[in-house]
């Protein structure tokens, strides 16, 4: 059955607080910048099964399943069973230019940039084992980045997802651990980075809570 974690859009405060610190930040003479608003999906720990059809994922809604027919709408497929593979529907795409291999998806290095400068290629795709680019095994210090054409917006939107593996890309447990992506078209992203932290430490003394809401889906 198909499962919703509820995804953030925007910070994980109200979208006027966010405002309100940046505005602060400005009157202190600081040189903050207004990012644009972005969806996070929390860490999330989704399983990927070790299987042939393995995991099917949503990024407009957040929905996730086994079978590709329980989720009509995904984006991203994760599975293999005697390898890890990742293949995207439509034009998503993967970075995979500087590794060992242009047809192996890299291992991004924390506040990589991701975006319209960067070299996207489709999968189905494995992943880096080896060289500066490889992944890490039995870690989730692992940042892959992705672009994929909306279906609201008929635009490419730029994200990154972090990936916890156990001692091989295919042996058990292994999962997303979270996800984001920028809901303005053409933004560009880092690897590992949510948004406009200044702003909200600027607010710490006001409480926040973790507001969602669904995205919306052509």
């Amino acid at each position: 059955m198909p499962y919703h974690p509820h995804p953030m859009s925007h910070v994980p405060c109200a979208a006027g607080l966010l405002t309100a610190g940046i505005g602060v930040a400005a009157s202190l003479g600081t040189s903050s910048a207004a990012h644009a608003d972005f969806v996070y999906s929390g860490v999330v720990s989704i399983d990927i099964p070790s299987s042939a059809d393995g995991l099917f994922l949503d990024l407009d809604t957040g929905t996730f399943g086994s079978s590709r027919d329980s989720i009509a709408g995904w984006d991203l497929n994760i599975y293999g069973i005697g390898a890890m593979t990742l293949a995207g529907q439509g034009d998503f795409s993967f970075m995979a230019s500087d590794g060992t291999s242009g047809s192996l998806i890299d291992n991004l290095q924390f506040r990589t940039g991701i975006g319209s400068g960067s070299s996207f290629t489709s999968g189905p795709l494995g992943i880096e084992t080896s060289g500066t680019h490889a992944f890490n095994f039995n870690s989730s210090q692992n940042l892959l980045g992705f672009r994929f054409l909306h279906s609201g917006t008929g635009q490419y939107h730029y994200g990154w997802m972090r990936l916890q593996l156990a001692g091989t890309d295919f042996s058990q447990p292994k999962a997303i651990f979270e996800y984001l992506w920028e809901d303005t078209p053409g933004t560009w992203t880092n690897a590992g980075v949510i948004p406009a932290p200044g702003a909200i430490a600027l607010l710490g003394g006001i409480p926040c809570m973790f507001g969602g809401r669904r995205r919306r889906v052509a």
